[in-house]
């Protein structure tokens, strides 16, 4: 399950286990197909509610993932720059990490502030970093500590010129990414909330009793199992077929 781990660590959740979590989002699930089943009469369409919820479930992370990789997209290169400007006046790395709380970009302002308590605490600049790499979760954000690391475990020099040229080439990749995404982000919204569109009908169909009868005969079962497995295929194509390309966590934990 390395791609929820990742995902989880894409969405900010990289800190929490991935069993923990799917076993929740299952009980989660599993009640929730145990409310619809009663609530319309219809076992089988607890049922594919409970994989829609599921699929629900992993839409969003994606969702968060999306809207955490574009924030750490604009934020990077910032923190390259600055961690760049300091090293150039004869900072050292670590006072430069600890700087970052007060003149980082603000949507990290908590995730660098953490950073910082481990550094004073006398966690190893090597440790604290790995611990802001979980916390990140992005390509970007692992070449970014990778270099730091690099830096901080065998010593070099030309550390500011490399943030320099990283922090340029972050800037440049996502202005290109982000001309992609807005061309076909609308579009692949609107098809997957049309996969949702026939069990809402589904549900408004079954408040009739005669519905609900023969929703539940064997005939209606197979008939909404069938139609489970059409979206949930029709969602996997869709994701994959409408996934940009995307950087590979070549550094990932």
């Amino acid at each position: 399950m390395k791609w929820l781990k990742n995902l989880l660590q894409e969405a900010g959740l990289g800190h929490l286990s991935w069993m923990k979590v799917l076993g929740f989002a299952v009980c989660v699930d599993t009640l929730l197909g145990l409310l619809i089943s009663k609530a319309s009469g219809i076992y089988a369409l607890g049922i594919a509610a409970s994989f829609l919820a599921l699929a629900m479930a992993i839409e969003g992370l994606v969702l968060v993932a999306k809207a955490r990789h574009q924030a750490l997209v604009d934020a990077l290169p910032q923190i390259c720059e600055n961690l760049a400007a300091a090293i150039s006046s004869g900072s050292t790395l670590d006072f430069a990490l600890q700087d970052l709380t007060r003149v980082g970009p603000r949507s990290l302002r908590l995730s660098l502030d953490v950073m910082r308590q481990l550094l004073e605490r006398g966690v190893p600049t090597t440790t604290a970093l790995r611990w802001l790499k979980v916390e990140l979760g992005d390509a970007n954000s692992d070449q970014l500590v990778e270099l730091l690391i690099s830096t901080a475990t065998n010593g070099g020099f030309g550390l500011s010129v490399n943030l320099q040229r990283l922090g340029q080439q972050m800037r440049q990749e996502a202005a290109l990414a982000a001309e992609i995404a807005a061309k076909q982000g609308w579009v692949l919204g609107t098809a997957k909330l049309a996969l949702a569109t026939p069990w809402a009908v589904v549900w408004l169909l079954s408040r009739q009793q005669s519905n609900a009868l023969a929703y539940n005969s064997q005939a209606g079962v197979v008939l909404l199992a069938f139609g489970l497995v059409i979206c949930l295929i029709a969602y996997l194509l869709i994701a994959a077929f409408g996934a940009l390309p995307k950087r590979r966590r070549v550094f990932a934990l």
